[in-house]
């Protein structure tokens, strides 16, 4: 049979996804034909056997633990047969041995553990010890890569609008930090974690839009539902908004391809024409664009994962202004414009993340 596990790509999930696929491969590796790692979108995290719903989020609420999803696919997989063996029973002490005395003919045995009452005693060597340790942290270690674990009370992937227009969209979740962009209620935003009364969200279809939003602003929305487009209402002739001039640049165009699911982090910093310097966080999957309007651009970014491929290009209407490509794990792409840092080009940088800005 085929299971299929369906996660949130936009909320981190895809490790822990591998990471419950790789337990029940390895529990029921002769009664399972095939896993299928499936992204989904709106914090959804399903577990099916066919048809057969397993677990969901949304119907069991939270994440379903290893134990619990293992005996409801052993259930429909591999019922057990009759009842459950007994375990057998431990040999009694010889009468007129005292108690904690071992028996004459084990005396001269290494002490050891018996392992199922078969009088038989086991040392573990305390290398292999060490080796199972290891290797069962690191598996925990990998199964919390990559997973946004927010305050109490978040509930990533729930979908927002704001109250009123001209809610400010913050940089960090204070009154007066510094504003990202003006919210209007046709803005729809997905949660990504919470901190106090402020919000993280992400802004859809705007430029890489990440910020924190006073949770008394925002109200919800039923998940998976478009953005309304505002009515079209003629605007008062005094004012009508100017119409850019024929000589107006078009705006960049960054985009992020390669294997798709591959995730991806990094920052742009854009100039204006003024000299004004604005950084944007991004960070996705494969496949995503992002439109930067600016006078000049200059990202990183890097490819937040051990396999596949990344292909970013950076583009001004139809002039291709550099692209590069990598399969490295977690390697690193500076990709620019012209400007105050040099010609455009695209560098691969691997190792970690740099301490300080690419545009230095």
């Amino acid at each position: 049979p085929r299971v299929e596990i369906v996660y949130c790509r936009q909320c981190r999930w895809l490790m822990r996804a591998a990471w419950m696929a790789q337990e029940l491969l390895t529990t029921f590796e002769e009664n399972l034909g095939e896993i299928a790692l499936i992204p989904g979108t709106g914090g959804i995290f399903e577990v099916r056997l066919g048809d057969h719903l397993l677990w969901s989020r949304a119907v069991d609420g939270g994440f379903p633990e290893i134990k619990a999803l293992k005996r409801r696919l052993r259930d429909k997989v591999a019922p057990r047969q009759g009842p459950r063996p007994q375990r057998p029973q431990r040999p009694q002490r010889p009468a007129g041995l005292a108690a904690g005395a071992r028996p004459r003919s084990a005396r001269n045995r290494p002490k050891g553990r018996d392992i199922a009452g078969t009088g038989k005693d086991i040392r573990l060597a305390p290398l292999v010890v060490l080796a199972l340790s290891l290797a069962l942290l690191l598996v925990f270690v990998l199964a919390g890569l990559g997973l946004g674990v927010g305050a109490a009370g978040a509930a990533p992937g729930e979908q927002f609008a704001v109250k009123a227009a001209g809610v400010v969209l913050r940089a960090e979740p204070r009154g007066d930090a510094e504003a990202v962009m003006t919210l209007t209620p046709e803005h729809r935003l997905v949660e990504f974690e919470r901190r106090g009364d402020w919000v993280r969200v992400g802004v859809f279809r705007e430029v890489g839009a990440f910020g924190w939003v006073a949770a008394a602003d925002l109200e919800a929305v039923p998940r998976d539902v478009p953005p309304q487009t505002p009515p079209q209402t003629p605007p008062p002739a005094p004012a009508e908004p100017p119409s850019p001039g024929p000589g107006a640049a078009p705006p960049y165009l960054l985009a992020i391809g390669g294997t798709p699911a591959v995730q991806y982090r990094g920052t742009c910093i854009l100039v204006g024409a003024d000299g004004s310097e604005r950084t944007v966080p991004i960070s996705g999957s494969i496949p995503y664009s992002y439109r930067l309007v600016s006078e000049t651009a200059s990202c990183w970014v890097r490819k937040w994962d051990y396999f596949g491929r990344m292909t970013t290009r950076l583009s001004r209407g139809e002039r291709v202004l550099a692209e590069l490509t990598t399969s490295g794990p977690f390697n690193l792409i500076w990709i620019r414009s012209d400007g105050p840092w040099g010609p455009a080009r695209a560098l691969l940088r691997g190792g970690l993340v740099p301490k300080s800005s690419p545009k230095r």
